[in-house]
């Protein structure tokens, strides 16, 4: 079976080794028994895009396609809750205050959205999965135990505009937006770019469009700007050094010897899913019975959530086929 590698395990890998360990898939694979208590609003909203895009729908009237990404969203929420038990009087009415929050930012994005959305959605929400090329011995796949080594995820919109193609990421956020600057630094976009171009064979991927949604308070709502659409254009020297670059990090992570350690900081251990069987470790106790009665075996790749697509294809049939922009 192949070494899955995911964003999420670059990200943690970097971040703290240990949480990594104890989350990867091809590690002890670990999550939670108990789901986050909180409603993840930016999964919901990404579902009802995957939807409001769907290529199959494309050409049809919006008012139409609306009500369909609207039930997707809920739909998404509906399902959330479901894997939580016995909340709260207090947990309840924070879901219910973001769930208010969420189609307010949802139904006020249809009105925007038609003025920018001048292209050709071709896919969404669709996963890739590309070998990783061996930096010791060019021309071949980089791999351990005789199976090769895997980069997987997935991609929220796959458009065309002109005769060039996109790649899109939906970015739900609290925060300021990001500078182009910044938004040029993102690994996971820029490995994107070179992995679809390795999944889909002789396409070109012109660049990331970053669709940032801002989520604020509900009286802030009418006050602030919710939406920005930024092109970030990648040249040839920005995307094909990046498969080498995912096969050296790659290399530490299937390294039998690799070393295994906590990156304690304010930033990384407050939310973090394993700091629990994290304090007993470092309190010199086995964390055994903790995993074994507050985690279980992950059913999907971390980082890597079943998308919102029931009886539906992702994509439609791909027609044949410069400076940063942004929209607001």
């Amino acid at each position: 079976m192949a070494y899955r590698i995911t964003p999420w395990d670059r990200v943690a890998f970097k971040r703290c080794r240990r949480a990594w360990d104890l989350g990867s898939t091809q590690r002890r694979n670990r999550e939670p028994r108990e789901p986050a208590r909180t409603l993840d609003l930016g999964s919901a909203l990404r579902d009802a895009l995957a939807v409001y895009y769907f290529p199959g729908m494309w050409a049809w009237d919006r008012a139409i396609v609306r009500p369909l990404a609207t039930e997707a969203y809920l739909d998404s929420v509906r399902r959330q809750q479901a894997r939580v038990r016995d909340l709260g009087a207090d947990e309840a009415g924070a879901w219910a205050e973001l769930l208010d929050v969420g189609a307010t930012v949802l139904g006020r994005y249809f009105e925007w959205a038609p003025s920018v959305d001048q292209f050709t959605a071709i896919r969404v929400a669709t996963e890739f999965s590309v070998n990783l090329p061996d930096p010791l011995h060019p021309g071949h796949d980089l791999v351990t135990g005789g199976e090769p080594v895997r980069y997987e995820g997935t991609i929220d919109l796959l458009m065309q505009e002109g005769s060039s193609h996109w790649l899109v990421r939906h970015v739900v956020t609290r925060r300021e937006w990001r500078d182009a600057g910044q938004l040029r630094l993102d690994e996971e976009g820029l490995a994107a770019c070179w992995a679809w171009e390795s999944f889909f064979l002789g396409m070109r991927i012109e660049g990331m469009v970053y669709n940032e949604l801002r989520v604020a308070p509900e009286p802030d709502l009418a006050h602030c700007q919710l939406f920005r659409r930024t092109w970030i254009p990648r040249t040839r020297v920005e995307i094909e050094p990046v498969g080498r670059q995912l096969a050296l990090e790659a290399m530490d992570m299937i390294d039998p010897r690799v070393r295994i350690y906590p990156n304690a900081s304010d930033d990384h251990c407050a939310g973090c899913a394993y700091r629990t069987p994290c304090l007993a470790m470092v309190a010199g106790l086995d964390p055994t019975p903790v995993l074994e009665s507050q985690y279980r075996r992950r059913a999907v790749a971390a980082g890597e959530p079943p998308r919102f697509s029931p009886g539906m294809h992702r994509g439609s049939r791909l027609p044949s086929a410069g400076g940063g922009r942004t929209l607001h």
